[in-house]
């Protein structure tokens, strides 16, 4: 019987190394799998990044070109500014000053006129009179 018993636990023994070591098979021949599909989904992404790494590389340069295009002719851009601002302010002190000056005409003109119509009522008056 006890002979029996030890043959059943080899028996059990065996089985159960042979399970472990089917067990062992299957789990490393799955891992092999997940690395393989790993690696294939790593060179999908690779290749689907590709062409959006090189678009955005396209646009960097472009990008710079332009920054480069517009930051050339802006201080001459900055400086034509000031001179017109300069320009300006000249031609409204002499818009200012001509017209206090035809202000100025005006009155004298006005003057002239009230002295003139004096001068006529007042030698008018003396041929009447």
């Amino acid at each position: 019987m006890e002979r029996e018993i030890e043959e059943l636990v080899e028996e059990h023994d065996r089985i159960v190394e042979v399970v472990e070591r089917e067990w062992r098979g299957e789990v490393e021949e799955a891992r092999g799998q997940v690395e393989e599909l790993a690696m294939s989904v790593l060179v999908v992404r690779e290749t689907e990044s590709k062409e959006p790494r090189l678009n955005i590389s396209e646009l960097e340069a472009n990008t710079n070109g332009l920054h480069e295009k517009f930051e050339q002719p802006l201080p001459h851009l900055e400086q034509e500014s000031d001179e017109k601002d300069g320009e300006i302010t000249v031609n409204n002190e002499e818009i200012q000053k001509l017209g206090e000056q035809v202000y100025a005409l005006e009155e004298n003109d006005r003057v002239r006129e009230e002295f003139e119509r004096v001068r006529e009522e007042e030698g008018g008056g003396e041929g009447e009179a």
